[in-house]
């Protein structure tokens, strides 16, 4: 029995520093399915980058919701190191009249906030905060981007 207790302790450690899988989860939430699409007059003809942003910290999803994109971006892989295991990021970039998705998107089991981050060049917040959504399409435009749930 006492060879026994070490080995579960040692795997009982492991699945705690993990997240947990999604076939663990008995009713997964957050996005699974992104599309993004760009007018042909998004950001005047420049490309740009979106960032599909889950969070699985309370306190975390708490400043991101403050954040403009231009600072996550600025600040993304900072965040990224400073959050293991907690930040989790999808980035495409288009160019005017270019889409892609739908893609599948394999968020943590219960994430406490979901963003969408777009940089543009121009003011403003350009973030969007997607709690519930399981399939979102982004559509980017000249000055900002609207988010789209079927």
């Amino acid at each position: 029995m006492r060879a026994k207790a070490p080995a579960a302790l040692a795997l009982a450690g492991t699945l705690a520093a993990c997240a947990q899988p999604e076939w663990f989860c008995v009713r997964p939430s957050g996005v699974r399915s992104l599309e993004v699409r760009s007018d042909v007059a998004a950001a005047r003809g420049g490309a740009i980058a979106v960032a599909l942003v889950s969070v699985t910290e309370t306190s975390l999803a708490q400043q991101l919701a403050q954040v403009p994109a231009a600072a996550f971006f600025a600040r993304r892989a900072q965040l990224e190191r400073d959050n293991p295991g907690t930040l989790q990021t999808i980035s495409v970039e288009l160019a005017p009249g270019q889409s892609v998705g739908p893609l599948a998107v394999d968020t943590p089991c219960t994430p406490e906030a979901t963003f969408v981050f777009a940089f543009y060049r121009s003011d403003g917040e350009h973030r969007a905060r997607l709690d519930g959504a399981s399939a979102v399409a982004v559509v980017l435009g000249d000055r900002g981007f609207e988010v789209v749930t079927p």
